[in-house]
């Protein structure tokens, strides 16, 4: 215990010794290393490594090592090769540990970049480490060395090459922008570089306060008005620890600096519509004076001024235009169709000014009268009347104009010869007669008339009937439609008469088609007639005979042995066969002639299940089908 105690005691005061560094102390830090004016200097330097936690080495390096207790010198130099000898003793470790030694390195910059030499390995308690490294000239470098695993050791170095530089004075200072230099702008100043490769720190200044840069050249940018006083000296050493070895004579240059005079931009006329009329940086809605800044080259600031004149607005008259069918309005400028209506509609002509070639506009307004007619033929007071009937389909949009109507009647073989002059004529002769409808619209202080014309063919057809129209040929229990064209529609009877068959609609006399089921047997013909009885007479009766299939016996021995159970019925019904008749397919038809699908099943061996939906009451025709064969037997639904 004593003896530990006593190495503790010995291992103290050999640290002392070695720590008061001959010639000079060691920085904990880099930027703030004493600078040595060459290795001259630094040859036969001796020191310790510093028992304080301080890990500001530039480790690991080489892919080694770790920063403990770091101390930091700089030196300059001529450049070239250089060595630098470390000869380390009596280290010790103040935990405990086994020492190892030190670790060394040169790098160009404080944050560690451009590594000149390193060696991170530790040999261990007592030995000779040397570093190589090739230096320019005046530049400063770095000295660091750390104890490995915060070992502490006493050291001296030993240095070969590495004079001390020397600085010429320097050469002209020029700059970039001719003088004066324009407000805003920027310029760079350069002074020649050091012969022989030499890098010093170059400091530059702007009226006496210190600027950006250390090389021979400085970017120095000018925001305001006036005399400048930009200088420049080199020096080799540290300025920020006050470490210099040498400096040259400032060389200084007066820089003026003014804004550039304003430019005055052409005058500017400008069409009303452009408004607001951007010009640079200004929006201007109205004539005056307009001031904009700008940069020339991205850096020189002037204004540059210009006068506005807004012109009056052009509105142009109010048109009126009033068009019959196959008429369109079609702006003369623009060429543009406005084909519906307008109340007043704002129409714009660009570029229509002369001179200035600005939008003018006017006001339009257009009308379009339309309608749709028709002629009907009545029997009044025994008389036969044309009565024609109109509807306006014109589209006002909102406008109110005057409307004179009147009418002119005419027949094709005579049309310059005027009938009537109101909506109704009477005629008592077949012929083509037309009427004119003469429409004047006025609007404003415009006034159109347009003229529409209806025309209705009045033939023998209106006096007689043409035919009947339906089946000349057809079967007994079958049902058939019939019906006949007549042009005079209104309060008309229609008398129809039929021999073989029954007609099955209710009050036939107000129909101009009926629907007849035929059962004229044993007889194989019947006849439908048709007289048609108006207000003012009654026409000739036609007739139309029918052709009625005779079927054999067999057929008509099976057709009354069918029975429908139960008849009336609700749609729901039974078919009762003969024995071995084969049934192939069953249909509804109605009174009308359509056929309705049914569903049906063979509930026996001559019995059919047969099943509807919901139908109307009245008299249908079951349809049956046998093979080639077909038979219609009557349902009435209930």
């Amino acid at each position: 215990m004593r003896y530990s105690l006593l190495l503790v005691v010995l291992n103290l005061l050999s640290f002392r010794i070695f720590s008061q560094c001959e010639p000079v102390a060691a920085a904990e830090e880099c930027q703030y290393a004493n600078v040595f004016c060459s290795l001259d200097e630094l040859s036969g330097y001796t020191c310790s490594n510093t028992t304080a936690s301080n890990p500001t080495a530039c480790l690991p390096c080489n892919g080694q090592g770790a920063p403990h207790n770091s101390s930091w010198w700089a030196f300059v130099s001529d450049g070239g090769n250089v060595t630098l000898t470390f000869t380390f003793s009596g280290c010790y470790n103040p935990g405990g540990g086994t020492p190892a030694g030190v670790q060394m390195g040169i790098v160009r910059a404080c944050d560690c970049s451009g590594q000149v030499a390193c060696e991170p390995g530790c040999s261990g308690n007592g030995s000779t480490i040397t570093i190589n490294g090739f230096l320019q000239p005046c530049k400063i470098y770095y000295l660091w060395v750390d104890g490995c695993n915060g070992d502490v050791c006493n050291f001296t170095i030993t240095t070969s090459g590495g004079a001390q530089p020397t600085l010429s004075a320097l050469g002209a200072l020029t700059s970039s922008q001719a003088n004066p230099i324009c407000q805003g702008c920027c310029a760079d100043f350069t002074v020649a570089p050091q012969p022989g490769g030499c890098v010093p720190e170059y400091i530059w200044s702007l009226d006496g306060s210190q600027v950006g840069g250390n090389t021979n050249m400085t970017n120095i940018c000018f925001p305001e008005e006036g005399t400048f006083l930009v200088c420049v000296y080199a020096a080799i050493g540290n300025p920020s620890s006050g470490s210099i070895c040498s400096q040259t004579a400032p060389k200084c240059m007066n820089v003026v600096v003014a804004k550039k005079a304003e430019q005055i931009a052409k005058p500017r006329i400008v069409c009303p519509e452009l408004s607001p009329y951007k010009w640079w940086c200004e929006l201007a809605t109205t004539s005056g004076t307009y001031r904009c800044p700008f940069k020339q080259n991205g850096c020189c600031e002037f204004d540059s001024v210009i006068d506005i004149t807004f012109l009056e607005k052009i509105d142009g008259p109010s048109v009126f235009f009033i068009g019959c069918p196959g008429e369109i309005y079609i702006d003369s400028i623009t060429k543009v169709k406005f084909p519906q209506c307008n109340d007043r509609t704002i129409v714009k002509l660009p570029k229509s000014t002369k001179k200035y070639l600005c939008d003018s506009n006017y006001t339009l307004t257009t009308l379009y009268p339309k309608e749709s007619g028709d002629i009907n033929l009545v029997c009044r007071n025994d008389s036969l009347v044309l009565s024609a009937k109109f509807k306006n389909t014109t589209e006002f949009c909102s406008l109110m104009p005057m409307v004179v109507d009147s009418f002119e009647w005419y027949d094709t073989l005579n049309p310059n010869v005027i009938l009537g002059r109101n909506n109704e004529l009477i005629i008592d002769n077949p012929s083509v007669y037309c009427i004119r409808h003469l429409a004047s619209y006025s609007l404003e202080k415009t006034t159109k008339e347009c003229v529409f014309t209806y025309c209705i063919d009045v033939n023998r057809e209106y006096f007689t009937i043409s035919k009947i129209n339906g089946n000349d040929g057809s079967e007994n229990n079958k049902i058939e439609n019939y019906n006949a064209k007549y042009s005079a529609q209104n309060n008309v009877k229609y008398l129809w008469k039929v021999k073989g068959g029954v007609i099955l609609d209710s009050f036939p006399e107000t129909l101009d088609s009926i629907s007849v089921r035929w059962n004229n047997l044993p007889d194989t013909s019947g006849e439908i007639c048709l007289r048609i009885q108006t207000e003012c007479f009654t026409t000739d009766e036609i007739c139309k005979p029918v052709k009625l299939k005779e079927k054999t016996a067999l057929e008509n021995k099976l057709l009354q042995s069918m029975r429908i159970i139960p008849n009336p019925n609700d749609g729901n019904f039974i078919l009762q066969v003969e024995d071995g008749f084969q049934i192939s397919g069953l249909k509804l038809v109605s009174i009308d002639g359509k056929e309705i699908d049914i569903q049906y099943s063979k509930g026996g061996e001559n019995q059919f299940s047969i099943h509807t939906k919901k139908l109307k009451s009245g008299v249908y025709q079951l349809k049956i089908k046998s093979r080639k064969k077909i038979f219609y037997k009557s349902i009435v639904v209930q």
